[in-house]
């Protein structure tokens, strides 16, 4: 007796062979995204920007040459688009911090946490580190990149500033400037590019409680009574 294969019920006669067609579902899409940046702040990473070739980070992604020239432009698109997949993140998470309550010392203290903790991971370091080495040989690229991302991760802090100010605290000179000088101060200035981060949870509370010290001094006793 021959075994018997099942079979797709027929279509009407004449009919093709149903073929799944069109574009990827969003969930495909975004997965492919990631994918491809990932694999393009890996390339970036390792050769430099001048050294990494556009054919090897589709081949390692699996996606077409031609699909990525048409997503990102050019060499330069793609490195801003792999970098910002990672200044991003941050950026989203400072507004959320913005909008959660009014500004305080406590609040000052979660607002530079936040700041430690993102630019001393590997994403973020990474991406910083890159990006300064890259920068005198090819200073269009990284001059926008600085300006767009930190401008986008800069604008919650200036918004915290202001804020703070209308209670009589963080008189640091312009919120722009106060903002760029919180950044470096919450991380350390150029300690955390070339120092691993701070081995232990007291001794980034004790470098943050310092930098909070500095920022928005407590108050003398007896003040405003």
């Amino acid at each position: 007796m021959d075994s018997q294969i099942p079979r797709s019920p027929a279509g009407p006669p004449g009919a093709a062979t149903p073929v799944r067609l069109g574009r990827p579902s969003l969930a495909e899409a975004r997965q492919r995204r990631e994918t491809l940046l990932a694999v393009a702040f890996d390339e970036f990473s390792q050769h430099g920007f001048a050294g990494t070739r556009i054919d090897e980070i589709a081949r390692k992604a699996g996606v077409g040459r031609v699909s990525i020239y048409r997503n990102y432009d050019d060499k330069a698109g793609l490195f801003r688009a792999a970098a910002r997949e990672r200044t991003g993140q941050l950026a989203d998470r400072l507004h959320h911090f913005l909008n959660a309550g009014p500004p305080s010392r406590e609040r000052l203290r979660e607002l530079v946490s936040i700041i430690y903790q993102a630019f001393t991971a590997p994403g973020l370091l990474g991406t910083t580190r890159l990006v300064v080495a890259e920068a005198e040989r090819f200073p269009d690229v990284c001059n926008d990149l600085w300006e767009t991302e930190m401008g986008a991760v800069s604008a919650p802090i200036v918004q915290f500033i202001r804020q703070a100010r209308q209670h009589g605290a963080m008189r640091l000179g312009p919120p722009e400037a106060a903002a760029f000088h919180l950044l470096n101060l919450a991380c350390g200035g150029f300690r955390f590019l070339i120092n691993p981060p701070l081995a232990s949870a007291g001794e980034q509370q004790t470098w943050i409680d310092s930098v909070v010290a500095f920022v928005w001094p407590e108050p003398p006793p007896g003040a405003g009574r």
